[in-house]
């Protein structure tokens, strides 16, 4: 019997989180699926999301752990003992989504951020990537596949959002953290391209009403207010638009070091409301 594909999820929190949404849609996809959240705080509600998903979808849910990438030794301890005790066989993974970001916003201008808030939020937003992608090549937990050859691949996605190359007001040190993990989608692609065909891309959601974006950004409604008001669609998008978009690119083994806007349009046009 075929094996059916898998996908590490980072960054569950509740059911509103897009990395719940992005689990859904891999799921319809027939995906097993193996969630983290990033502390005990968060076990419970993730574990009443998984009881209450059952067997409604085709892949499975096979299990959730935590993971706090803030600890250097958190990812390792994943890869190396959590998701083998999760798995019956050594499945590689066909897909990974990074939803993980986090910077203190109780500072009132980007310009007093201090080291401590600056560095802490590059390295839960974006050396995470970094630390994840590394730690995925050397355990051989993804696809290698040679140059031309059809067959499987694995993508790494990571969601970001459109205050990595503009001024976003109140995004304070999120923005330069978003903008290194852009990067790293970009240099992350060109390093593991030729050797292994993994392709690398980035997903950049519109703002959506995640419990952290409501309780961390500043008026955070004024955000959304403006793509309704002046983006194409007219609307915000929802974190299922974003999840299908983060599933679809999984598959699309000829896509990689890009960034993918999910925004209703916002970002081509020049925001001005008619």
């Amino acid at each position: 019997m075929t094996s059916r594909k898998l996908a590490l999820i980072m960054g569950v929190a509740n059911q509103r989180s897009i990395a719940w949404a992005c689990a859904q849609s891999f799921l319809s996809r027939n995906y097993d699926c193996i969630l983290t959240y990033q502390s005990a705080r968060f076990e419970k509600t993730v574990q009443k999301l998984i009881e209450q998903q059952g067997n409604s979808r085709s892949g499975r849910i096979l299990g959730a752990v935590s993971c706090n990438v803030e600890c250097n030794d958190a990812i390792p301890q994943l890869l190396q003992a959590d998701v083998p005790s999760l798995l019956t066989d050594h499945r590689p993974f066909d897909a990974v989504v990074h939803s993980i970001a986090y910077a203190d916003m109780q500072e009132p201008r980007l310009s007093q951020s201090s080291w401590p808030v600056f560095s802490q939020a590059l390295h839960i937003s974006a050396y995470s990537f970094l630390q994840l992608t590394r730690e995925l090549v050397e355990q051989e937990l993804i696809h290698k596949a040679d140059i031309g050859m059809t067959g499987n691949h694995s993508s790494l996605v990571a969601l970001t959002y459109l205050g990595a190359v503009r001024a976003v007001l109140n995004y304070q040190s999120m923005g330069p953290a978003k903008a290194a993990l852009e990067a790293m989608v970009r240099g992350l692609a060109l390093e593991y391209g030729p050797t292994h065909q993994l392709h690398v891309n980035a997903v950049s959601a519109g703002p959506i009403a995640t419990a952290a974006a409501r309780g961390g950004i500043r008026n955070f409604s004024a955000l959304q207010q403006a793509v309704k008001d002046t983006s194409p669609l007219r609307r915000n998008i929802s974190a299922e638009e974003v999840a299908n978009v983060v599933s679809w690119l999984s598959e699309s083994t000829g896509v990689t070091g890009q960034t993918i806007y999910v925004d209703g349009g916002y970002s081509s046009v020049v925001p001005i409301a008619l």
